[in-house]
């Protein structure tokens, strides 16, 4: 029954989202846009990012640091497949996970998996558990469900640059990983 009543929410919203691009001028000539210059610049900054990563596999190059790289790089003639990097500011990479790649390293990669895995798991479990789904377990099945349409926008776009996106990201992190009692998680709370 949720499987169904899950499928008809997605199927809705996709619906809604064809026809607001339908409909909405601005939402058709970005669509149109998209699909004909696919990823056009984004690929350039995909790659450039990827060559800091290279770079700097372990340490990363710091956080925020990816539009100093850039300008640093556009101004020396850094091309890819024979283009230049545009000279604009280009404060990040368009890419949440590559974005933690460079910018963080190996280390920031393990970390941020690390609770990403963790809020993911707790956050779907806590829809599975038997017995009554409280208000604590849905909050947490939910922020689990925008976790993970977080990571979708952020293939594309999103930067932890942004106040919005850094506040957006670790309270849906904390609310998915809050639906779980330490007695299930197999943590101990506070002795009484």
């Amino acid at each position: 029954r949720r499987s169904r009543r899950s499928r008809a929410v997605a199927a809705a919203l996709a619906t809604v989202l064809a026809v607001a691009i339908a409909v909405v001028p601005t939402f058709r000539a970005r669509a149109t846009e998209t699909m004909n210059s696919g990823l056009g610049v984004r690929e350039d900054l995909l790659a450039f990012g990827a060559s800091l990563v290279r770079d700097h596999p372990a340490p990363g190059i710091g956080p925020g640091l990816f539009g100093a790289h850039y300008k640093k790089a556009a101004l020396e003639g850094w091309t890819y497949r024979g283009r230049e990097l545009p000279q604009v500011g280009m404060p990040w990479v368009h890419c949440l996970p590559l974005e933690v790649a460079c910018e963080y390293g190996a280390v920031g990669v393990a970390a941020f998996g690390a609770a990403v895995v963790a809020a993911l798991r707790a956050g779907f479990r806590a829809g599975r558990d038997p017995g009554e789904v409280d208000a604590a377990r849905r909050v947490s099945r939910g922020a689990a469900v925008a976790l993970v349409l977080l990571l979708l926008v952020g293939l594309v776009d999103l930067s932890f640059i942004k106040d919005w996106v850094r506040c957006a990201w670790w309270l849906v992190l904390g609310l998915a990983l809050g639906g779980t009692s330490p007695e299930k998680s197999g943590t101990r709370g506070p002795a009484a």
